[in-house]
């Protein structure tokens, strides 16, 4: 009867493949949940980057304005591309800025923010998942000393 009783014990030892398949379905579904949270809080702090980094890009257009007295022309997405472009005499925008409007004076340029004319670092100039800002100026408003004489 001794020798029954270590079989029947060993056939009883350790989880059965029910138990084992329930335990990670549980496993799985808390770390799902984990991980919906955790994203949450990465796009929470990268929207709060993006707005931090827009309010600084704001003030350094306002600080360019004071300086210059108008609003400097944006920059093509390849920085190479805008090296030594003068835009006060420009009747075109430089390679990789796109202008909307036929009369010079009328053109809306687009492109993307001027990091090195606002004097900020190039992660300043992009959001928080790391795409350029994107910055539209009016032609008109990049002359030189056009916002000196407005009163905005």
């Amino acid at each position: 009867m001794s020798a029954a009783l270590p079989d029947f014990r060993r056939a009883q030892r350790g989880f059965s493949l029910v138990t084992l398949a329930v335990v990670l379905a549980i496993v799985g579904v808390l770390l799902a949940g984990f991980l919906r949270l955790y994203s949450v809080s990465i796009q929470k702090e990268h929207i709060e980057i993006a707005r931090q980094r827009l309010k600084d890009a704001r003030t350094a257009l306002t600080n360019y304005v004071i300086t210059h007295g108008n609003l400097p022309c944006p920059a093509a997405p390849v920085a190479e591309k805008n090296a030594g472009f003068d835009c006060a005499g420009a009747d075109k925008p430089p390679d990789g800025v796109i202008a909307y409007g036929s009369e010079v004076s009328d053109q809306i340029w687009i492109g993307v923010l001027p990091a090195a004319e606002l004097r900020l670092d190039a992660a300043e100039a992009r959001d928080a998942w790391g795409n350029d800002f994107t910055y539209a100026v009016s032609r008109a408003l990049t002359l030189p000393d056009t916002l000196a004489r407005s009163p905005l």
